[in-house]
């Protein structure tokens, strides 16, 4: 019976009523912060009391003291509904919302009001811009309209900024369906480090993983620190993908363990009714929200200690048949350009793997190239943590072998003067075992006669002639040879010129079955020729443009005459001497070119002529001495005799106006030249060369007639007297003749001529 009445007396202490909306109990005032028209709540945790909306009562949180998680709640009811003020003694127990109210976005107050609560609203505002009671108001206001669809006042000041702050939260927790969780990786993955590395938190919901932003999370280190803050822990916060990370470090005797722990309290979304169980039937309902949880994650990590690798060399060469890699040396340089280590590669063209390197950029350097290579130019490498690097390093970092020449130079055997358009192949011996490769390199040597290769890796070489130059036969002893590093070695070959027989047959034009023997030939070649010719000629044999005189010849008893020439040219045959009664052929007979005729065969028709031309070369101071190795051209003036061809003119001869040349001839020992010719023809004679210590005649001699059979002698015969250099000029043609009959010169001549 105590025990109720204890309970009776401690209830109606409580019982203030929260006056309604009804005109009979509201005293009108303006809306905002005021006296409350009843008594103010016995349990007020913060806020005020005020009238909005014409709605008259206290704003604000209730308790503590109550069971809720947190210990206070709102009034669940709409405010100035009326009944009891709440309060502890009425001994709340969890319940169910309040009929009418609209629950749909209570999850998103009630984390709202959770996360207000991790922020210390409730109790102490925001220390700037709200305190905890305008906080209070805020919360009612924000709550009545959530859940009763009350209209939000138009509020200003530091009750404004608190509303703005709450409606915000709001806006964010409509995203928020689950408690949201706190996660911790290590960036990279996996459980391992070296020195240092990085830890990403996330805070995310789960189900829809959406983020969580703006949350503080505190990580702690056990066994390494921040590398922001050099201590062993740091908060941060997250950002918009609700993660944060940080860096850190492990300063202590490596390897060893390092434990991560982060933490962080979340709001909780969703809200929770509580109803009296004792005394009045009609005391408010409490709404309240889940109090903030803690969470936390750990990470275990294992750190190995400074990263580190190793590097090898692997050399390859161009030349390693013959010049292999083995010996060359590098060294490794850190970036200081310290020597860090030595590496030195054997005939495997691998090195010895280096020491363990920290992890990083190095330089290699090739102290000492194999023998004849160049050395590598210094190449840039990365020591990567946990690998065994395998560096290659070949002929394009620059540590390519001394390249060798061969020059070829080709020779006529018989002259030993140089050869163009000789073809030669090189194959190298790639491998050194006597084999070539397939692929071969060619060159064609120049108008020097030389060709080059160049370029060329040192080994063994084997060399061929392909093709010699045009009428040449391959007579070059090709093979093997063997090129030293960076020589210019130096060949020279010969090839022997294809020769052909050039026969000429001397016969009588009217009998040609009758041979004529002891007929004097000169031989001439046509063009330039790349063998050598003789220096000097007989001063009788002419210069002809574009020939080039080669030997004189004479047919044999049968007529015949052979010359053994080169092939590959076009050669001429020019009569210098005919026997008695035989008239000399002043035309040219030349050959095709003895490519097509191998053995060219020239046929040379002689015609027989009793007319003769005599001239007697003498000295002026004494007419019986004939004057030798007078040269002397015979010219036709008129039309040519019929049946032959002029002779070609010789570059240094001048022929006279209205005058084609027939022949050229000297004098013999006693001073005489005869030309047989045919008759019926006028004849005229110059001297083109005057012996030794004479002058040269300018004067042209002709004979006064046509020269027949019948002819007188004084017709056919001319005396011409020399003239000593420095006597003075040559006579005159008649004044010389009156001086021979005078004499009986020519008297006694032709008698000796007739005998």
């Amino acid at each position: 019976m105590r025990r109720w009445l204890l309970a009776l007396l401690m209830g109606a202490s409580s019982l203030l009523l929260v006056s309604g909306p009804s005109s009979a109990t509201l005293v009108p005032h303006a809306d905002g912060l005021g006296p409350c028209t009843s008594s103010d709540p016995p349990f007020p945790f913060h806020g005020s009391c005020g009238t909005f909306f014409n709605r008259n009562t206290f704003y604000g949180s209730y308790g503590p003291g109550f069971p809720s998680p947190m210990g206070w709640g709102f009034c669940a009811f709409e405010a100035a509904h009326g009944g009891w003020y709440p309060a502890p003694g009425y001994n709340y127990a969890l319940g169910t919302p309040p009929t009418g109210v609209d629950s749909s976005d209570f999850p998103a107050l009630g984390w709202a009001i959770s996360e207000a609560q991790r922020r210390g609203w409730w109790s102490g505002g925001n220390g700037t811009t709200f305190d905890a009671d305008d906080a209070a108001v805020a919360g009612k206001l924000l709550y009545d309209h959530v859940a009763w669809g009350a209209a939000l006042p138009t509020l200003g000041g530091s009750l404004k900024a608190a509303l703005t702050a709450l409606q915000q939260l709001f806006v964010t927790g409509g995203s928020i369906a689950a408690t949201p969780s706190l996660s911790i990786t290590l960036d990279g993955g996996g459980t391992t480090i070296y020195t240092g590395g990085t830890v990403t938190v996330q805070v995310l919901v789960p189900g829809s993983n959406t983020p969580l932003p703006n949350q503080p999370v505190t990580l702690t280190f056990t066994g390494a620190i921040s590398d922001t803050t050099q201590t062993a822990t740091e908060t941060v916060t997250t950002d918009s993908t609700g993660s944060a990370s940080v860096a850190f470090s492990v300063p202590s005797q490596l390897p060893g363990s390092v434990g991560v722990s982060a933490a962080t309290t979340v709001a909780v979304p969703g809200m929770l009714f509580y109803d009296p169980t004792m005394f009045p039937d009609d005391a408010q309902i409490l709404a309240a929200a889940k109090r903030p949880v803690a969470q936390t994650k750990t990470l275990s990590i294992t750190a190995l200690g400074p990263p580190t690798g190793t590097l090898q060399i692997h050399k390859t060469v161009d030349d390693a048949a013959y010049y292999p890699a083995t010996g060359a040396v590098f060294q490794v340089l850190d970036s200081s350009g310290t020597v860090v280590d030595t590496l030195t590669v054997d005939n495997t063209g691998f090195s010895n793997v280096s020491a363990d390197l920290l992890f990083g950029d190095y330089t290699l350097h090739e102290l000492t190239p194999p023998p004849h290579y160049a050395a590598m130019n210094d190449k840039a490498v990365t020591v990567v943590a946990g690998e065994d690097a395998v560096i290659e390093v070949g002929p394009s970092d620059g540590d390519v072998i001394d390249r060798a020449t061969l020059t070829i130079h080709k020779l006529d055997s018989s002259t030993s003067l140089p050869l163009p358009g000789a073809t030669f192949v090189l194959r190298f011996d790639a491998n050194a075992d006597g084999a070539t490769d397939t692929e071969a390199a060619s060159c064609v040597t120049d108008e020097s006669g030389t060709c080059v290769f160049a370029d060329l890796l040192p080994g063994n070489y084997f060399v061929e002639e392909t093709s010699a130059p045009a009428n040449f036969h391959v007579t070059s002893t090709t093979g093997w040879l063997t090129l030293e590093p960076g020589i210019d070695q130096e060949i020279s070959y010969s090839d022997d010129p294809i020769v052909v027989t050039l026969t000429a047959r001397k016969f009588n034009a009217a009998h040609t079955t009758l041979a004529i023997p002891r007929t004097i030939y000169d031989l001439y070649v046509v063009g330039p020729v790349s063998f050598t010719t003789p220096s000097t000629q007989p001063l009788d044999a002419p210069h002809y443009p574009g020939l080039t005189f080669v030997q004189r010849g004479v047919t044999d008893a049968n007529g015949i005459m052979n010359f053994t020439v080169r092939a590959g040219y076009q050669w001429c045959l020019h009569e210098v001497w005919a026997p008695k009664d035989y008239i000399v052929d002043p035309s040219l007979h030349c050959t095709t070119t003895s490519e097509a005729v191998l053995n060219p065969h020239a046929a040379l028709p002689e015609h027989a002529s009793p007319v003769r031309l005599e001239v007697f070369k003498f000295a002026r101071h004494d007419t019986t001495q004939g004057v030798p190795n007078a040269y002397y051209a015979l010219f036709a003036p008129g039309a040519f005799p019929t049946g032959f061809t002029p002779a070609p003119v010789p570059s240094d001869l001048h022929v006279p106006a209205g005058m084609q040349l027939w022949a050229i001839a000297k004098t013999s020992v006693e001073g005489k030249l005869g030309f047989t010719v045919p008759g019926g023809y006028r004849w005229c004679i110059q001297e083109l060369s005057a012996p030794a210590n004479y002058e040269l005649d300018p004067v042209l001699h002709c004979t006064s007639e046509p020269l027949r059979r019948n002819s007188s002698y004084s017709v056919t015969h001319m005396a011409v007297a020399e003239v000593l250099a420095g006597t003075g000029g040559s006579w005159h043609l008649g004044a010389l003749a009156l001086a021979l009959l005078a004499s009986g010169a020519l008297v006694q001549l032709a008698a000796r001529r007739r005998a």
